[in-house]
């Protein structure tokens, strides 16, 4: 089989053939014993430049459905044993690496590539730590995410190589160690945070939020070089940059509460200054761009209040809980969710200084207890009721 499969892996006449071939192939690997049987794992390996060749073949003639193909093929043998991929492993996360970062070829084959490399760090993460490719896939993923262009982030939209690179970054800094993925990153995003392209700034706040999960211990020792930077970027002129920041400190506290917390009194104002202006531009030209800021400026706020002190928190009730309890009647259900969720850190956080708003605050929120005629008033009831939740032991029986 190996002798027939390695004749028509490279057919000169037929993309059919060599597809097949492949898929033949990946099913030929997941039934060998690699450690019995040597001379078919030799032939196996043989055959694998000959599949990343097929795969480039049908990338450069636009052929989408035979390169996904492929792709799951690549895919299912980060499943199988290590030993299929391993003599080529290197050269295989190279080609993927270039593939992604090529943006001249079709956005679906490089979010693939991407998918890959994601699928490659998270089952072969030893491996992918001794060939020390951590520094080189981090900074390629952060360029990638400059092109994330006017989307959000958390868009429920399908994959693009920007969101990818994002989803990249967070599964590298939580399987290799900070030298091999922080330290580089912290190091690389400097340039990219003051770049005169917005599109730069945002993708340098956006990665380290990203990382931020896989490597708190490390990122909680740097933040006083951080924090100067996420203010700094609060400031920026444009909308879509501080929408990033606002996420960037929604991450930073939800993984390093006490430490973002002792900033509140730099924070806080910042936070509420981008809300107070989204606000006021509501109705304006940039009208969507400033709702996805009022609903940042919600989470965020959430994340950071519950790493304060009672006294600390108490301090801000009379700011925060008038201005997020008028959303309570705004007609996007995601905006409400957001203010109803920071009114319940709040709460949490304050606790007995919350009492003035609390009857006002239920009177309020009651009616979204019964709502369930679609997912969005499903999710609003959800916030609705870990609010109540958060607000029962801060006021008391």
């Amino acid at each position: 089989m190996f002798t027939l499969f390695g004749k028509t892996i490279q057919d000169p006449e037929s993309v059919e053939v060599r597809i097949n071939t492949m898929l033949a192939l990946s099913e030929l690997a997941m039934v060998l014993d690699t450690d019995e049987d040597v001379q078919s794992l030799k032939a196996f390996q043989i055959a694998i430049p000959h599949m990343v060749t097929v795969l480039k073949q049908t990338i450069e003639a636009e052929d989408e459905a035979h390169t996904i193909q492929a792709f799951e093929v690549f895919q299912k043998l980060l499943g199988y044993d290590a030993a299929l991929l391993n003599k080529h492993f290197g050269d295989l996360m190279q080609f993927m690496m270039d593939m992604a970062s090529n943006t001249d070829i079709d956005e679906a084959a490089r979010t693939q590539a991407l998918l890959f490399l994601m699928q490659a760090v998270r089952y072969r993460k030893l491996k992918v730590q001794s060939l020390r490719i951590g520094e080189q896939l981090t900074t390629k993923a952060l360029k990638i995410v400059t092109e994330m262009g006017d989307t959000s982030s958390d868009d429920d939209e399908d994959a693009t190589p920007a969101r990818s690179a994002l989803g990249l970054l967070d599964i590298l800094s939580g399987s290799l160690p900070p030298s091999q993925v922080v330290v580089p990153l912290l190091k690389a995003i400097g340039p990219y945070v003051n770049n005169q392209n917005p599109d730069f700034r945002r993708a340098g706040i956006l990665a380290l939020g990203m990382c931020v999960e896989g490597a708190p211990d490390f990122i909680a020792t740097q933040l006083k070089e951080i924090l100067p930077m996420v203010l700094h970027l609060l400031e920026d002129p444009d909308v879509r940059v501080r929408s990033a920041a606002l996420n960037g400190v929604a991450r930073l506290s939800d993984d390093l509460a006490e430490d973002m917390g002792k900033e509140h009194a730099r924070l806080i104002p910042a936070l509420v200054k981008n809300y107070d202006m989204a606000l006021r531009n509501l109705q304006g030209p940039h009208g969507k761009e400033s709702l996805g800021i009022v609903k940042a400026s919600c989470m965020a706020v959430e994340s950071l209040i519950e790493g304060l002190d009672p006294q600390d928190a108490a301090r801000y009730v009379q700011e925060l809980v008038p201005r997020f309890s008028h959303l309570f009647e705004h007609p996007n259900f995601k905006v409400k969710a957001a203010a109803v969720g920071a009114v319940g850190s709040i709460a949490s956080a304050c606790e007995g200084a919350f009492m003035p708003y609390f009857a006002a605050t239920m009177q309020a929120l009651g009616p979204y207890i019964p709502i369930k005629d679609s997912k969005d008033e499903l999710d609003l009831r959800g916030a609705v009721c870990d609010t109540m939740g958060k607000i029962a032991p801060a006021v008391g029986a």
